[in-house]
This record gives structure tokens, sequence and C-alpha cells, in this order.
């Protein structure tokens, strides 16, 4: 992703808030920390709401990211692309590849939700439409994601809301969802964006992080808290899903609740939670029993109610991933195989894993090797993308002991994991052979992708004359580089 800014000339606007590049090209992360914008987002808002009859006026794109055309953001990106006689070749390569992949994706099929590079096309796509906007409304208008925010006087409210739909569609077929437009004065801007200015009843998530977090630091009762926690998140009875069948309030209840009740104490801060060991504990304990609870249930194979008992246990899953509770992880895979789930709670609860892969990186051995026997290969190969994704190779020990522990796991958990098509380079294949010699050579593909590092491995070695040979071929288009030779005694095929 840190390529992006070099290969192409489009800057982000300055009504952009959300992932704005890294200002230092040295830094580890591709964008800057999402607070920073927002809180800058947040105090101009409130900056200017002080004066007197102005309003913020809060507008949504409709599905942004699924609504985006592909090949209009594959137009707009090679209006903006570098030309390619000053570019390296790893850099007309990476200008091919973006190109390429928009392009190749079926007309109305949108972007991946949660990719960086995501993030960077849909900014540029938005080009127009910020600087129509911005110019309308200068020093007024901003926008985090697809959260659009335009600070007037009252009087306008609907002319500003008609004149931005209609830009919205003119300038990119996008929609406003009519169901999030609001509009907030300065005391309710000022109730939205402060904790201590809500309600002590209050349950949404940011609260009780919050209220976490004032725990930590002023100290008090680990009862109060759960007190507090138990009012925000009590769970309805398992046993009276059953009524769910013949009860439509009480069934729009439930699925509210699993919805949106994810259980506080789990949902928190990893870091927090783990510095409190005693409610990380109590929440451990509350989730066997509710595990042991669903065990129990036998209305577990009524096809009205299956639904929402694998949808709890989704929930469940999700919370002993926050614990790193390998217990609880067992304890769900026993279930699924006793009374057998569907195919899409399976799919959910690799979901679950997607959305927590780095944290999993980081748990014990012991809950590492609960997450491979709940997924398989499946999981193994997640974690070492991620890891793959998360760390350089100058971050020296620690990149190198959760290396090791994968393999270990790949090893020891599930057998050998095919870890083709994760365009491992060399380094990372040496680092696996080192930590794991038990393992199918051959299952190691590398894609021929050459780069100055891969040069310097490749150094007074035979076969750097035929990977760039093979480069070469691969970047004019005519074949793709598949090749079988060995290497400081290991295969790549």
């Amino acid at each position: 992703m840190e390529i992006i800014d070099r290969i192409t000339t489009f800057k982000q606007a300055s009504t952009s808030f959300s992932y704005r590049l890294a200002k230092t090209p040295a830094s580890r992360f591709t964008f800057e920390p999402y607070w920073e914008g927002y809180k800058d987002r947040r105090n101009k808002i409130s900056s200017l709401l002080l004066s007197t009859n102005n309003v913020m006026i809060s507008l949504d794109f409709k599905k942004f990211y699924h609504n985006l055309d592909p090949h209009k953001v594959a137009a707009a990106l090679k209006a903006h692309l570098v030309s390619q006689k000053s570019l390296s070749r790893t850099e007309r390569w990476a200008q091919d590849y973006v190109v390429g992949f928009l392009e190749s994706r079926p007309t109305g099929s949108g972007l991946p939700v949660g990719s960086d590079l995501s993030h960077f096309l849909a900014d540029l796509y938005l080009e127009k439409f910020d600087e129509i906007v911005g110019q309308k409304f200068p020093g007024c208008y901003f926008r985090y994601v697809d959260d659009l925010a335009i600070v007037v006087n009252a009087e306008s409210n609907n002319s500003v809301q008609e004149f931005v739909e209609s830009t919205a569609l003119k300038s990119g077929g996008m929609e406003i969802n009519p169901d999030k437009s609001l509009v907030y004065d300065s005391q309710k801007w000022m109730i939205a964006n402060s904790y201590r200015n809500r309600p002590p009843e209050a349950t949404s998530y940011s609260d009780l992080v919050y209220r976490l977090r004032v725990y930590r630091l002023k100290g008090g009762s680990i009862e109060e808290l759960e007190a507090m926690m138990g009012k925000a998140t009590e769970r309805l009875p398992i046993r009276r899903l059953t009524e769910c069948v013949t009860d439509p309030e009480y069934q729009m209840r439930v699925r509210t609740h699993f919805d949106e009740g994810h259980e506080f104490a789990i949902r928190a801060h990893r870091t927090e939670l783990r510095e409190m060991p005693e409610l990380a504990s109590k929440a451990a304990e509350k989730i066997k029993n509710q595990i042991d609870a669903v065990a129990e249930d036998e209305n577990w194979t009524q096809p009205e109610i299956k639904p929402y008992i694998e949808r709890y246990l989704r929930t469940l899953a999700n919370q002993s991933l926050f614990l790193a509770d390998e217990s609880a992880l067992r304890r769900i895979k026993a279930i699924c195989e006793r009374k057998g789930t569907s195919a899409e709670f399976r799919a959910c609860v690799d979901a679950i894993v997607d959305q927590n892969i780095a944290h999993v990186l980081h748990m014990p051995g012991r809950a590492q090797h609960a997450v491979v026997e709940l997924l398989g290969k499946t999981g193994v190969k997640k974690m070492l993308a991620a890891f793959l994704n998360s760390y350089r190779p100058e971050e020296g020990e620690k990149r190198n002991a959760i290396l090791a522990s994968l393999c270990e796991l790949s090893a020891a958990g599930c057998g050998d994991v095919d870890f083709s098509n994760l365009n491992l380079g060399l380094d990372e294949m040496k680092a696996i052979d080192a930590f794991r010699g038990q393992f199918d050579r051959k299952s190691l593909v590398y894609d021929g992708s050459y780069t100055e590092e891969v040069g310097s491995l490749l150094s007074g070695l035979e076969m750097e004359d035929r990977l760039r040979m093979l480069w070469s071929q691969r970047y004019d288009g005519e074949i793709q580089p598949i090749f079988t030779t060995k290497l400081d005694g290991i295969y790549y095929s």
C-alpha cells in the first residue's frame, strides 16, 4: 500500500478526514491513526457550531463501497497515474496490478470492504464530489469515509440536502441514505460527542468503553461495574428462544439482542481487559456457563430455533477470541460436532476470525491451537497471511518468534498448511524452513514478483538471471512465471 503514493499524482482533499496517508514515508503504518482525523473533524465542527443559529447536517452515502463501480474507479485512477517512464519496475507492476484488478471486477460488484487500497481508491473516486461540495461550503464541509457533515445556517437545511443529493448523483452515481440524515444544533452535537453529558443508564458500546477506562484510572468496585454492564447487556435466557416462533414482538427483541447485544466485558479494548484479570476471569466463566446452556438446550434441532442458537454460538466464539479462552472455543467445537451446525454458521465463525486475526496472533499458544481445532487449516493460513501483512523483517526477534509459533502450530495442529497464493517472499520462505523442517516444501509458491529486496537475496546466485527473464516475460503479459528450482536447500515451485 505504501507504493500507491508513488505511482499516482492524487492528493487527498483537505475535506477528507479518514484514512489519511501517513505524513512520514518511513512510518510503519500506511495511514495516520484513525482517531487523529476523527478528532480534527469533530473539533472543527464544534468550533463552527458556536456561531448562533448554525447547525450541522449529517448525511451518509447509501451502501458506499458496495455501490462504487470498479470500472469508473479505474477510469478515475488512470487520470492520476504517474508516467511509467519515471517508475521502477516494481512500481510499474503495481500500477498495472491495481488497474487490472479494478477492470477485471464485474460491473456493480463494488470495492472490497476493509481493504486499505479500497479506502484510497474511494477517496480518489470522490475527488470531484469533494471539490464541488467543498467550493460550495468552504471551510464548512467535512467527510469521514461515507459520513458527510456540513455546517450551515439553520435556514439553509433543505436546500443544502438537495444540493448534496444532486451532486452525489451527478458526480459519481451515489445516493444519500435518507434514514441516516440528521441535523444537529450545538447542544445535540455536544451531547453526541461527550460521554460525561450522557445519562448514567446509557448503554452504547462507546459509553461502556469510556466507563471502563474511568474505572481503570480511578478504581472502584468490580461489582458496581458488573452491575452497570448487566443492565446494558442482560441476555435473554436460552430456554425462552422457543417463544420466538409464536411471539413476533419477542422474536424482534431476540433479533435485536443478537445483533447489538455483545457483552461489553469482552468487546472492550483487549489490553484494558487483560490488565483486569479478575474481571476477565469472571467474563470467561460467564461464557463457559452460557456455552453449557446451549449444550443442554433440547430445542437445538428445531428448524425455527437453530439459526438463533447458531447466532448465539457465533457471539460466544467472538467473545472467546477476545479473551484468548481456549477452553470455551473447544466447547463450541464439541457442540458443533455433537449437534451439527450449518455451513452458514461455520462461515460466520470463519468471518469472526478474519475480523480478529491480528489479535489471534498474540494469543497464548494453547489458544492458537484451539482456533486451529475450530477452523482447521484455514485458520492457520489466515493467521500466517495476517502475520505477513503486520510484521516486517526489520522487527527481528518479535517477528521471528511469532512466525515460529505459526509454523509449529500448522505442524502440530492440523498438519501441513498449503502456503500457496500467499505471495511469500524468499525471506519468509527461508524463515519458515528454518523454524519448521518437516513440511512439504513444494507447497511453497513464489510468484516471481521482482523487487530490490528479492534482488539482494538472490545476489550471486545462478537463479537471478532466470528470475529476471521470467519477470520480464510476465511484465510483458506473455506468460505467467512458474518455475521449479532449488535455492539454499529449499524448493520453490
